[in-house]
């Protein structure tokens, strides 16, 4: 199977107006279909399915684009007879850049498991003025896990460092720590048992209800405090 590149009107002007300027071209995305797709057209004819653009290579100073085609992602069996390449130039809008047709049609069936991998070369501007829109979904590389771990481990980095650094970093956990001695209103005391012996303040105010102390004795009350309840009993 063979692979014949050319390029639409849209791509041969927009390569030339890159290499005037010096600038650098976009690939947006890759699209398969089951036309034919005449030089002047703006979109790819009977697009099939969107293969996913896996990444972008130099070979001899050109560029090379490794597309990824899964059968399983057809929606339907179709022949697969040519490749479209979209583009932009700078913020530029997308169009057809490049056709690259197949000598041969290749049946595409979605019940099999399929897949061809292209690559498509842009021979005229260099590599590196060349770049592509990669798919993210489902595709990672040992660059971005690199790129994420560096960017992770810098992160961390700063935190910890503005952490140790803080004059209060623990303060709001300070704030929400009570004192080894503190008081709690009566309504706060639902349930449970004192930890030791409770006593309640001397009061005269005697007709008022309240918690008083009290004491058991066989002895006649002696001592004690004011408004303490003192109950003697025979052993």
């Amino acid at each position: 199977m063979r692979l014949t590149g050319t390029y639409t009107a849209a791509g041969a002007e927009m390569t030339a107006q890159a290499l005037a300027a010096g600038s650098g071209l976009t690939i947006t995305r890759v699209e398969a279909g089951a036309g034919t797709t005449a030089a002047s057209a703006t979109a790819l004819a009977n697009i099939c399915q969107t293969p996913t653009l896996m990444r972008k290579q130099a070979g001899n100073g050109a560029c090379v684009l490794e597309v990824l085609l899964n059968s399983g992602d057809a929606q339907a069996a179709y022949t697969l007879r040519e490749l479209g390449v979209y583009a932009r130039l700078g913020n530029g809008t997308e169009k057809l850049y490049q056709i690259f047709r197949l000598d041969e049609g290749l049946s595409i069936e979605p019940q099999t498991d399929l897949g061809i991998t292209f690559y498509l070369t842009e021979r005229i501007l260099p590599a590196e003025t060349v770049q592509v829109v990669l798919a993210q979904e489902g595709y990672i590389t040992a660059e971005s896990c690199s790129s994420a771990i560096s960017d992770t481990a810098a992160e961390s980095a700063a935190a910890l460092n503005a952490h140790e650094t803080a004059a209060s970093a623990h303060q709001a956990l300070f704030n929400e720590k009570a004192n080894a001695s503190h008081t709690h209103s009566a309504g706060n005391i639902t349930a449970g048992t004192f930890g030791g012996r409770m006593v309640a303040p001397a009061d005269t105010a005697y007709t008022t209800a309240q918690v008083r102390n009290i004491v058991l004795s066989t002895a006649s009350p002696s001592g004690g405090s004011n408004g303490c309840v003192w109950l003697k009993y025979e052993a």
